[in-house]
């Protein structure tokens, strides 16, 4: 029996890895073995159908029954596997840590892979702390994972999370281990990987998710984004389907929730409403020069041959384009630009002159 891993990127399934059963020393009777088998296969037959709650309830029903199998663990990674499908991120962290304690001596391997899955749920659930503790963790098991994962996948979302703690020596030395490890992967595969292979993989890279942005956490959020968005450019000027297109959606939805969440700004509280009011806009005036900033950052990545040749490309800027002719005409209006910092006015740049004020 095969057991699927699936890394579920804001709602996109991929294939990582299969595990094999494990091999107990003392193995059961071979009928014993074949019944508790036979239950598993069609467990994960339901799981490679997206039938993910029948999974679940498979999987879920086996380690009720039998408590001492020695496929206990696997059972296990079937139900965490599924909750991860079905987006029950806690529940999914729940069975991935019995996972891990069941195989981390014995069977380092799966407790390695359940690591580096279940920090995707930390991800999504905001709990940056926790997704860098347990990334560490996959680290220190770094070489029971796949060859991409260890060097790429894992160090870019370390990057990644350093970036959105603040701490720009430590995410700048694991970007620059990702970048190095994925030209390694491509050097020693020279023309044996699909685009879809490379567009995966930097998209995995690259890929943040921005669904629990807030007010608390947008700035940090940008930080990250501001490098990060490096890859995600890369995994679309691939033109390896269907991660080039994702890698495409995956960029556009931070950059609009990103708009959305400086929007809907707070107004602080202890200020009577005409002070709150000026402080909003003043809060989102700068907030907006930042994500001018990062939107600048992201252009000096494209190659001007990929804006002419890669359609997905061009859209991406003209999306970019019509978000920064909204934010500079806010800016302007605000009539607190004059208030900006030094620093503000330095990253706002001479094009502020040239701001559209009427989008018609």
């Amino acid at each position: 029996m095969k057991i699927l891993i699936v890394f579920c990127l804001l709602l996109s399934g991929c294939s990582l890895f299969r595990t094999k059963p494990d091999v107990s020393p003392l193995p059961p009777k071979a009928s014993v073995r074949a019944e508790q088998e036979k239950i598993l296969q069609e467990a994960d037959a339901e799981f490679e159908k997206k039938n993910y709650k029948l999974s679940l309830e498979k999987f879920e029903s086996f380690v009720q029954k039998y408590p001492q199998s020695i496929f206990f663990a696997q059972a296990n990674l079937g139900v965490a596997q599924s909750y991860l499908s079905l987006g029950a991120w806690e529940k999914a962290v729940t069975s991935f840590r019995t996972v891990i304690n069941f195989t981390r001596t014995k069977q380092p391997e799966i407790s390695a892979k359940s690591l580096y899955s279940s920090a995707y749920c930390y991800e999504m659930l905001g709990n940056d702390v926790r997704l860098l503790a347990t990334l560490k963790d996959a680290e220190a098991l770094s070489a029971y994972l796949p060859e991409d994962i260890r060097l790429a996948e894992l160090p870019a979302r370390l990057a990644s999370v350093y970036y959105k703690l603040g701490r720009e020596l430590q995410a700048d030395r694991y970007f620059q281990i990702a970048d190095r490890g994925m030209s390694q992967l491509r050097a020693q595969e020279a023309g044996k990987l699909s685009k879809a292979w490379i567009a995966k993989t930097y998209f995995q890279m690259g890929g943040l998710t921005s669904s629990q942005l807030s007010s608390e956490n947008l700035r940090s959020h940008m930080e990250s984004l501001a490098k990060m968005q490096v890859f995600t450019l890369k995994a679309i000027e691939e033109n390896g389907e269907p991660w080039s297109q994702r890698a495409l959606d995956n960029l556009r939805r931070n950059y609009m929730d990103i708009w959305n969440t400086i929007q809907s700004w707070p107004k602080e509280s202890n200020l009577d409403p005409v002070a709150g009011h000026k402080r909003q806009v003043q809060n989102q005036a700068q907030l907006y020069t930042d994500l001018l900033t990062t939107m600048e950052r992201f252009r000096t990545f494209v190659a001007p041959e990929s804006q002419e040749k890669n359609q997905k490309v061009g859209e991406l800027l003209a999306y970019l384009n019509e978000m920064e002719i909204k934010a500079r005409e806010f800016i302007m209006n605000s009539g607190v630009y004059n208030d900006l910092t030094p620093d503000a006015k330095k990253r706002q740049g001479p094009r502020i002159e040239g701001v559209i004020r009427d989008e018609k």
